[in-house]
């Protein structure tokens, strides 16, 4: 009987593990003008970034660079990229903030995780620790 109850409970489980997988509600049907834009620079300029981003699960989502660079000008990193042809304001950093305009739960799952705090930790550890601490601890 115990055996069927956790088999039961697994199954469960497995069930409802999609759901905290599609936090994103619809993906792109197609790929973004300002992203081909992108695609057309940077394959002559980063063929590299172009080719890891191409086999990406994003390339296959009709997601690319603008979806998750573009920013609004009153962000602190946004500048205007080459402003003769692109004329839209990036940023260079993609945070989990930018993350969150699609990937709601997953951000909110990492901002808890201890992983969020690593930055700081590390801070605290390499500048206010006294040398002697450090090597103790470490």
């Amino acid at each position: 009987m115990r055996k069927w109850w956790l088999m039961g409970i697994g199954a469960a489980l497995l069930l409802t593990q999609g759901f905290a997988m599609a936090a994103v509600k619809v993906p792109p049907k197609q790929m973004s003008e300002e992203t081909k834009e992108c695609v057309k620079c940077h394959k002559k300029n980063n063929p590299g970034l172009v080719q890891m981003w191409g086999s990406s699960k994003h390339y296959g989502a009709n997601v690319g660079c603008y979806e998750c660079h573009q920013a609004d000008a009153k962000d602190p990193d946004a500048f205007i990229h080459d402003d003769k042809k692109v004329k839209k304001n990036i940023s260079i950093i993609v945070s989990p903030k930018d993350c969150a305009n699609c990937h709601e739960i997953e951000e909110k799952q990492m901002s808890a995780s201890h992983h969020a705090e690593a930055g700081i930790l590390w801070a605290l550890w390499t500048t206010c620790l006294p040398k002697w601490l450090r090597v103790i601890w470490a």
